[in-house]
């Protein structure tokens, strides 16, 4: 979406989950605490920092949805 690539940090994350070391709920906790220490001391291109950052946050969020026992993914 919109070209946004996520971050070598959420690609790391992710592997992680995926091999039951981190829960979902754990890695959207790391994500976020990670961007929070981040932002403190942010170097080179902020531009492209800051579309990492939305990447991953986007990433975290469908994770969430799709998740939901409830969720359907449906045209209607």
């Amino acid at each position: 979406m919109d070209h946004l690539e996520t971050s070598q940090y959420l690609e790391d994350l992710a592997r992680r989950h995926i091999e039951g070391e981190v829960s979902s709920a754990q890695a959207g906790e790391l994500i976020e605490s990670y961007y929070r220490e981040e932002s403190r001391h942010e170097t080179g291109d902020a531009t492209q920092a800051s579309r990492e950052r939305e990447a991953d946050l986007v990433a975290t969020r469908i994770t969430r949805l799709l998740e939901k026992r409830n969720f359907t993914f449906s045209s209607d």
